[in-house]
């Protein structure tokens, strides 16, 4: 009986080191798969549609009319932008890369306003962003040289339209390098990722890691439904602002809205988070599948009316549709910020959209 008693703390003290050491294994697993298998090759592949996009807009401005070819680059970006957009941690919060990248929301229409003055009031001809503007340097400003009434400008290779165009796809570039470096599988930022310790100045433990890109994620949707779907449908039916949606003048909102919905989806699935939950809670990783794939389907729907924001707006069928797929969003935002935290331990916190 005596020796039975003083083996028992022993099994158990072996017991618990065996469950925290396989506990550790998975969390440094959904680690190294939210890297290698999400975000590193979605910095990559921005990287390589904003490269893309400059060649584009070099053959068009240089040497003929490349204009289908733009804007099919143009799409591409603002894809590959919006799949990176859920990745809402690291370099891209740092010297203002997000605000650079992707100055929105613009209620103010600074873009406009802003990248209209730099066409008229004439440019230096090697234009430097460091003094400039944020509202000047990033996609919507592109978007506007591309798509509002300089777009025939761009067309006849007008020499403003064309140097300020190649100046932000160059920034745009230079930006998007500095990403795909850092996120890289020996990038500085994916080993401060996979590098969790007492000594690392960021993260101390791979909890903190695993806490930092769920609320990524739970952000992402978040921002998806209270801001980019609900801020153009503005107070109600025949109340809203389709001007307050991203990338409207392109006619890739819906498309963008897509891409973010879906890059959320795929962070969960491609990282592997179902790993940390037990059998009770497994139904959850079907739950959020199921969210995810009424907004797919509603958005699928919408797309194929081939109609413009204006008009899907407009019309009080489109317009109930699109207001929809803030339910399933928000259904998503409940399982990543509170139903999975709840199962698993991990404390996501407060994120950059619930203010002060």
């Amino acid at each position: 009986m005596t020796q039975r008693i003083v083996l028992l703390p022993a099994f158990f003290l072996i017991f618990f080191c065996f469950n925290a050491a396989q506990a550790e294994e998975k969390s440094r697993g959904i680690i190294e798969k939210f890297v290698t298998e999400f975000a590193a090759p979605a910095y990559h592949d921005f990287y390589r549609a904003a490269e893309q996009y400059s060649t584009d807009l070099n053959q068009l401005c240089d040497h003929g009319n490349r204009l289908l070819e733009l804007d099919q680059a143009f799409e591409t970006l603002v894809l590959k932008w919006s799949r990176i957009e859920a990745i809402r941690l690291g370099p891209i919060r740092e010297e203002n890369r997000l605000e650079r990248l992707f100055f929105w929301p613009d209620t103010r229409s600074r873009v406009s306003k802003q990248t209209s003055a730099l066409l008229h009031t004439g440019m230096e001809k090697e234009i430097s962003f460091k003094a400039r503007s944020i509202a000047v340097q990033g996609l919507p400003a592109l978007e506007y040289l591309q798509y509002a009434s300089p777009r025939q400008d761009l067309r006849q290779r007008d020499g403003q339209s064309c140097a300020l165009a190649k100046a932000i796809a160059g920034n745009i570039l230079e930006i998007s390098k500095e990403l795909q470096v850092s996120w890289s599988s020996y990038g500085a930022f994916s080993k401060t990722l996979l590098s969790a310790s007492e000594q690392n100045d960021r993260y101390r433990n791979d909890g903190e890691v695993l806490q930092d890109i769920l609320k990524s994620a739970s952000e992402m949707t978040e921002l998806l439904a209270n801001a980019k779907v609900n801020g153009p449908l503005g107070k109600g039916f025949g109340k809203s602002r389709y001007k307050r949606a991203p990338f409207w003048r392109s006619g890739l909102t819906l498309r963008s809205f897509q891409e973010n919905s879906r890059a959320v989806a795929d962070l969960y699935r491609f990282s592997g988070f179902e790993a940390l939950l037990d059998e009770e809670n497994q139904g959850l990783g079907a739950a959020l599948a199921f969210e995810f794939s009424q907004v797919e389907k509603t958005l699928l729907s919408l797309e194929s009316m081939k109609m413009d924001l204006k008009n899907l707006l407009g019309g009080q069928e489109t317009y109930e549709k699109l207001a929809y797929i803030r339910f399933p969003l928000l259904g998503a935002n409940r399982i990543l910020k509170e139903d999975y935290p709840r199962a698993t331990g991990l404390s996501i916190g407060f994120n950059s959209l619930d203010g002060d």
